[in-house]
């Protein structure tokens, strides 16, 4: 355990009296207590139990009782003694120890209730001739007041350091005879204070250079009138400013110097110095100065009258060198000091006074407006007062009649451009970007188009008008698109007014600068009736072209194999022999096959665009559907073609659909690639695959084959009528849109991958269904 020792005045004596202890006969001398009552330090002798045998009159003084109350007691069980110091006497050892004493723990004594001294102990044992311990001799000084004035010393010097740190101070002392400087490290040891920083930086061991640290300006100042004349003795304190210097960087210092320990000349031979960072007071300072000139300046050139009127209605000061206009100019000669009554009529001296009183009496800036008869005109003013902490007021007063003027002109204007834009059958609306796009004009045409009144839409944005927020965005991001780029034109879009209805317009959106504020006029042309129109008649045209096209195309697919037919036909009678007739008649039923089933892809596709065509749908067996198309197709392949169907490793599955129709768009898939692949393979299966983030299933039948592959220039055409590539290769015919629109129908979708040269994969996707 640790203990703080304290070297008391008394020591040396408890020393030596400590020293001689242990002796016999001095052990005898225990029992003339006169002996001990004449030391100044509490002597106690116990036996080895710890019991007090003999004590002295300072130490019964100590623990305020009498010899009665204290012989016979036991020091070993005061509860104040630490285990501690008992472990150390049952070891045999001497202890010494500082005691914090409490005697609110003990009931001996009454005269010491509630109270702790601190108690310096020390006590050796006391040893028979056979080293056997017979008792203690215990020394107690009592140290309570030099502890009490040590922890206030502590106390004080904390205080201190925090008074430093915490004002960015530092305090040095200046030894005058050694012409030495030093700075104590234990007081200024703060590592943020920046004064410390900065005289770190700077070494000043002496007067000498302590002056050279000091800036050109403030140096004789300082030197003549503050240090010199305390070291002279001519005076034994200053405070005073100046600024250090170290690599042309200044510091702003307040020091206050005192002279102590004085000599027979009275002049001192030390001196302390308190110094603190007052840079940033100064900088603060010197810009509030500045600012106070740079407001006078302002407001002497604003052209408002300003004027400050007392609590008994006086001018106290006026800034009036920029207001000359319209009789407002008041010179600070003619008004201060002077009552409201002598500058303005009664009328209007009343009316000035009502207006302070209610400032006031509110404690509020108020303003208000008010005309004058000036030279025969009437002119207007607007003015406001606002209330000072020392019941003055301040006053603004500025000529308005010019805008009076304009204003009435503008008032006119509007009222000519408003009939000319209710007139016009155009939506015309106004926002203002500055304030989040809020409408601020809204034309006749605009109400009857929205279907709301103005007075509806004004201060609103489309967010607060519109329900759907997504199409609310849409309009903001147009307008943020015309502001950025000063213009945004858009012809036959969409425009949906808060109802929802859909209209046809063309729009435009123009950006225009006023001062500080930026406005958007948007100008919308409703063509909805026009646009139908037109769209009729495109569709018309349109549905005229593609008859046309149709036409000429069928022809032409009517005509390759009806040509042939008729072609073979006149010759299949002039055959030399069996087999050559039997080519020909292989080649008249091959056309005949093909023709037949053009003829039945355009009753198919027919039937479709006038939806008349029949599905009948019923639980069917993929797989049998896919085999039956197999063995359609499996003796139409090129020898060179393997074609491929692998069933046995192929799910079975189950569909609720038209089996006929499925048939039928498997075949023209199916037919196309063996049209198109002359060498490689012919791969045809399914496969069941789950829809992303559902429970739901669909089932994706595929044809791939290594033919000569589709240019994806043509991928938006390939599912036209009769597309071809070019006029050298046969075309797709009406296989692929009647796929197309049959897989649709069924619910579900067709695609397909091709590269030229390297083969194509269609595919479609159709949902398992179960028939309920």
């Amino acid at each position: 355990m640790d203990r703080i020792i304290v070297n008391h005045p008394d020591q040396l004596v408890i020393d030596d009296l400590i020293d001689i202890i242990g002796d016999e006969e001095i052990c005898r001398m225990a029992k003339f207590k006169k002996i001990f009552d004449l030391l100044p330090c509490g002597i106690e002798v116990l036996d080895e139990k710890g019991v007090v045998v003999v004590c002295n009159k300072a130490d019964r003084e100590i623990f305020g009782v009498d010899e009665d109350a204290f012989v016979n007691f036991n020091d070993f069980e005061d509860p104040n003694v630490p285990n501690e110091i008992l472990q150390e006497i049952d070891k045999g050892h001497a202890f010494n120890v500082l005691l914090p004493y409490d005697f609110s723990k003990i009931s001996y004594t009454s005269i010491y209730k509630d109270c702790i001294k601190y108690l310096s102990v020390r006590g050796i044992p006391l040893y028979t001739k056979h080293q056997t311990i017979k008792g203690y001799f215990v020394v107690i000084v009592d140290d309570t007041l030099y502890h009490q004035q040590h922890a206030i010393l502590e106390d004080s010097f904390t205080k201190l350091q925090v008074a430093i740190n915490t004002g960015n101070s530092i305090i040095w002392e200046y030894d005058v005879i050694n012409n030495q400087v030093f700075i104590d490290p234990v007081l200024n040891n703060c590592k943020d204070n920046s004064l410390l920083q900065f005289i770190s930086r700077i070494s000043f061991q002496n007067k000498e250079k302590f002056y050279e640290s000091i800036h050109p300006e403030d140096l004789v100042r300082v030197r003549e009138c503050c240090l010199e004349p305390l070291l002279n003795g001519d005076i034994t304190h200053y405070t005073t400013t100046y600024r250090r210097v170290f690599n042309d960087e200044a510091m702003w210092i307040r020091v206050n110097a005192r002279g102590f320990k004085y000599d027979e000349n009275k002049k001192p031979s030390k001196v302390i110095f308190y110094a603190s960072d007052i840079t940033q007071e100064v900088q603060l300072e010197n810009s509030l100065i500045n600012l106070e000139r740079e407001s006078d300046r302002i407001l002497n050139a604003i052209p408002d009258l300003i004027f400050v009127i007392s609590n008994e209605y006086k001018f106290q000061k006026v800034f009036a060198s920029g207001a000359k206009s319209k009789g407002l100019y008041l010179s600070e000669k003619d008004t201060i000091g002077k009552s409201i009554d002598d500058i303005f009529d009664p009328e209007k001296a009343l009316f000035f006074k009502e207006k302070i009183n209610n400032a006031l009496k509110d404690n509020v800036e108020t303003e208000f407006d008010y005309s004058l008869q000036i030279n025969g005109k009437q002119c207007f003013f607007k003015s406001r007062i606002s209330p000072l902490e020392d019941g003055s007021t301040m006053h603004i007063i500025r000529d308005i009649t010019d805008k009076i003027v304009q204003q009435d002109e503008i008032n006119r204007l509007n009222a000519i451009m408003d009939i000319i834009l209710s007139s016009v059958p155009l939506v015309v609306s106004v926002k203002n970007v500055s304030d989040n796009f809020k409408y601020i004009y809204f034309n006749s045409e605009a109400e009857h188009v929205m279907n709301r009144r103005a007075k509806d839409i004004l201060g609103k944005t489309d967010f607060d008008l519109f329900p759907d927020q997504t199409w609310a965005s849409e309009i903001r991001s147009k307008d943020l698109k015309a502001i950025a780029e000063g213009r945004l034109s858009e012809y036959a879009v969409n425009y949906k007014d808060p109802s929802g209805k859909i209209r046809i317009v063309n729009a435009l959106r123009t950006r225009v600068q006023s001062k500080n504020e930026v406005y958007l006029v948007a100008m919308l042309w409703d063509i909805t009736e026009q646009h139908n129109n037109e769209l009729e008649l495109i569709k018309a045209r349109e549905s005229d072209r593609l008859k046309t096209n149709f036409l000429a195309n069928i022809s032409h697919e009517i005509r390759t194999p009806l040509n042939a037919i008729i072609g073979f036909a006149s010759i299949v009678g002039d055959a030399y022999d069996e087999f050559e007739r039997d080519y020909y008649l292989n080649i008249i039923n091959e056309n005949s096959n093909q023709l037949l089933k053009l003829i039945d892809d355009i009753i198919d596709l027919s039937s479709l665009e006038v939806d008349k065509f029949e599905f009948k749908k019923r639980s069917v067996e993929l797989k049998d559907i896919c085999r039956s198309v197999y063995n359609m197709f499996s003796q139409k392949t090129k020898p060179e073609v393997n074609f491929i169907f692998d069933d046995n490793i192929l799910p079975s599955v189950f569909l609720y659909t038209d089996s006929k129709r499925l048939h039928q768009v498997l075949s023209n898939l199916i037919d196309n690639a063996v049209k198109f692949t002359n060498k490689g393979s012919i791969r045809f299966g399914y496969e069941i695959q789950a829809e992303e983030n559902t429970d739901k299933q669909f089932v994706r039948i595929y044809v791939e084959d290594t033919g000569i592959g589709i240019d994806k220039n043509y991928n938006h055409v390939l599912f036209d009528r009769f597309f071809k590539a070019d006029n050298f290769t046969q075309g797709f015919g009406l296989g692929l849109p009647i796929a197309k629109k049959l897989t649709e129908e069924m619910g579900g979708e067709l695609k397909f991958i091709s590269e030229i040269g390297c083969g194509s994969k269609f595919w479609i996707k159709i949902p398992i269904l179960s028939n309920s």
